[in-house]
C-alpha cells in the first residue's frame, strides 16, 4: 500500500486532496487505537478507547500506483481529536480559508453522528495549531465538503443521513445508514468575518 501506517495509530479511509505548490497533501482520516472501531464499556456506557486522528500524507505527484508508489509520505498527525469524539475521524477536508489566513478541518465522528471543525495554523511540525474548535452540525449532518466559488465564498454540502427519511418510511424496511439526501448549499464563514 502507498499509504503507510505512520506507526501513531491506524488509517481508517476516508480522505481529502489538495494541491499546494510544489506537492500534492492528503489528510486521511485515522484512530490512535489499533483499529478503526475501538471502544470499551457495553450499552450506554459504550465509550470510545481512542481518539481521532487526522493524518497528513504529501507526494510529488498524484499518482499512487506504479512507479510512483512510494513518492506518497507520511508527513505528520495533522490534528487529534478528543476521544469524546473517537474512535476515528470520517470524511476529513483540511483546506486554507481564505478571507481569514486560516487552516480548516472539518470531520465526522460516527460516534457523535455529528460533523465538527478545527481552525488555526499549520506549525512547522505539521500539526495544526487550532485556536477555535467545535460542533458544526446539529442534526442529521454528516460528510461536510466545502469548495470554493467563482465570488471566493467557502460554500459547503453535507450528506443527510436516511433517520428522518427512515422512521416515517419504516415499513419498507429502511435499514442501511447510507440513505440519505444532499443538503441545499450554504455559506460557511469563521467567526469575525
Amino acid at each position: 500500500c502507498a499509504f503507510r501506517s505512520p506507526g501513531v495509530g491506524v488509517k481508517c479511509g476516508d480522505v481529502s486532496l489538495s494541491w499546494e505548490e510544489p506537492k500534492w497533501r492528503l489528510v486521511m482520516g485515522g484512530s490512535s487505537g489499533t483499529t478503526c472501531d475501538e471502544t470499551v464499556g457495553e450499552g450506554e456506557n459504550m465509550t470510545s478507547a481512542s481518539a481521532p486522528l487526522a493524518l497528513m500524507y504529501e507526494s510529488p505527484s498524484l499518482l499512487h500506483n506504479g512507479s510512483h508508489s512510494t513518492d506518497w509520505k507520511f508527513a505528520s498527525v495533522l490534528h487529534r481529536g478528543p476521544e469524546a469524539l473517537g474512535p476515528r475521524m470520517d470524511a476529513p477536508s483540511y483546506f486554507l480559508h481564505g478571507a481569514s489566513g486560516k487552516r480548516v478541518l472539518l470531520w465526522s465522528s460516527p460516534s457523535r453522528a455529528a460533523t465538527f471543525w478545527a481552525a488555526g495554523h499549520e506549525a512547522h511540525s505539521g500539526m495544526l495549531e487550532a485556536s477555535d474548535a467545535g460542533r458544526l452540525e446539529y442534526g442529521p449532518g454528516f460528510a461536510s465538503k466545502p469548495y470554493v466559488d467563482p465570488l471566493n465564498r467557502h460554500i459547503l454540502y453535507t450528506a443527510l443521513s436516511n433517520a428522518p427519511v427512515c422512521a416515517a418510511q419504516d415499513e419498507i424496511g429502511c435499514t442501511t445508514a447510507y440513505a440519505g439526501v444532499q443538503s441545499i448549499p450554504r455559506e460557511i464563514r469563521l467567526a469575525g468575518e
